[in-house]
């Protein structure tokens, strides 16, 4: 008998907007794999592409932002890096 797991929401929704996360700038490896995705949102760069935030341009930050947030939050270094690339000024304020 052998386990299945379960996908989580954040699996299905990665899988659901993969096309637009690498038009957006992420490598297909990347949005392809769960765990390089989710360890690239929290450390803003891929060790084994080498990707990071940089590579993403500017005209696609504010869109690639907007699709994040509806899962991942402030705290992230890839969602960090975007608010603040959209407003030098945003200061992610902690939670208490």
């Amino acid at each position: 008998m052998s386990f299945r797991r379960k996908p989580d929401e954040l699996d299905r929704w990665r899988r659901a907007n993969a096309n637009r996360l690498a038009e957006l700038g992420f490598p297909t490896e990347v949005v392809d794999d769960h765990n390089r995705f989710l360890l690239a949102v929290q450390n803003a760069e891929d060790w084994e592409t080498g990707w990071n935030s940089g590579w993403i341009v500017d005209n696609d930050a504010a869109p690639l932002l907007s699709l994040l947030t509806e899962r991942f939050e402030p705290g992230e270094d890839l969602v960090d890096n975007l608010h603040r690339r959209i407003d030098p000024d945003w200061r992610r304020i902690p939670n208490p």
